[in-house]
């Protein structure tokens, strides 16, 4: 089972999030506060973190936090727009999704849901690096190009 969190001090947003069908989303004031609630979840392999937008340092600073103490959490940033620069930035320190801040209590339950039903994918950081590192091209393919190239040489030369 998934734990959510939510990190911010909207009153509407916390309002949408109690209505969670099937889901206890616990309430974080400031980054360290969730830091422990993420700890304090222990049935919970994974978490995702609603985290509200604010300064972009200090988010920044939140953010990394977050990550460094915890492995296996997904944050999804609640913003209206972000700019180019933002977006860079805020990917870099580890934002994985964004949502609408206004979003209703079914755009919050079709985010869990997905980020639910796809769990083991968007969970295990080991299935991203072995897959990329993996891939070699065949033997048999390799050969061919080079038996090809070098009768092409031959054929085409003057």
């Amino acid at each position: 089972m998934i734990g959510v969190i939510y990190l911010g001090n909207d009153a509407q947003t916390q309002e949408r999030l109690k209505y969670i069908p099937g889901r206890l989303v616990k309430m974080a004031n400031n980054y360290k506060d969730a830091a422990i609630e993420c700890k304090s979840m222990a049935m919970a392999n994974n978490i995702i973190v609603f985290y509200e937008r604010g300064v972009r340092n200090n988010d920044i600073t939140a953010i990394t936090y977050l990550r460094k103490n915890h492995s296996s959490i997904y944050i999804v940033l609640l913003t209206e727009q972000l700019s180019g620069d933002d977006r860079k930035a805020y990917m870099q320190c580890g934002i994985n999704d964004t949502i609408d801040k206004n979003a209703s209590v079914t755009d919050f339950n079709k985010k869990i849901n997905f980020i639910s039903e796809r769990e083991n994918i968007l969970f295990n950081k080991e299935n991203f690096t072995h897959k990329i590192l993996e891939f070699k091209i065949p033997l048999w393919k390799r050969i061919f190009d080079i038996v090809f190239s070098l009768i092409s040489i031959v054929v085409l030369s003057p």
